[in-house]
């Protein structure tokens, strides 16, 4: 008798992988909504096929997304629910670095929302440490920046401009335009 070539908990990692890239797509379009609800979709689809590896990625993109949304604590519960699961996967590449970075973005961020600089700037800094700048300077730059606008909002300006440009300098390594449009922002009311 022949096997059965259909595995269900492989069709749910499929359909998980192509729900977070069409999320990712519709992030980058700025349909905050529909991506939520297509990474919700992708993160739950993800959990029930078993595919552990690809959870923190989706648990980053969420924790963006409900930033975006302007709901701080259910993006710091998000990245953290992708830290336990980072916690647990066997192999820590390249990959699983930037994952956990991403997620600490998003506790970070939560954190600069409530007005808790001082946590928000560990975090950040927690996150460049995790990264090297020569493998991933788009995510060195947006540590750089987050570290930068923390010290910015404790008073402390001394320092700042130099990360500010450390981080411009990054971000331009990177490519990102919007990225760079940020720093130079950023730098601006530093100037002033």
């Amino acid at each position: 008798r022949l096997e059965s070539p259909y595995q269900p908990a492989e069709a749910l990692r499929w359909d998980a992988r192509i729900d977070y890239r069409h999320g990712l797509l519709l992030k980058i379009r700025g349909a905050l909504v529909p991506a939520l609800e297509l990474t919700e979709r992708a993160l739950e689809r993800a959990t029930r096929g078993g595919a552990m590896e690809e959870i923190p990625a989706m648990c980053a993109l969420l924790a963006f997304l409900h930033r975006r949304s302007r709901r701080p604590e259910a993006s710091r519960e998000v990245a953290r629910k992708g830290l336990r699961v980072c916690r647990t996967l066997p192999r820590r590449g390249e990959r699983w670095r930037e994952d956990i970075a991403q997620l600490l973005f998003g506790v970070a961020a939560s954190r600069y929302a409530e007005r808790r600089f001082v946590s928000a700037e560990r975090l950040y800094r927690q996150a460049f440490r995790t990264i090297t700048e020569a493998e991933a300077p788009h995510l060195a730059g947006v540590a750089l920046n987050g570290i930068a606008v923390s010290r910015v909002e404790q008073g402390d300006l001394r320092g700042t401009r130099e990360m500010l440009f450390r981080s411009l300098r990054a971000k331009e390594r990177a490519g990102d335009l919007h990225q760079i449009a940020v720093a130079y922002s950023n730098l601006a009311d530093v100037e002033l």
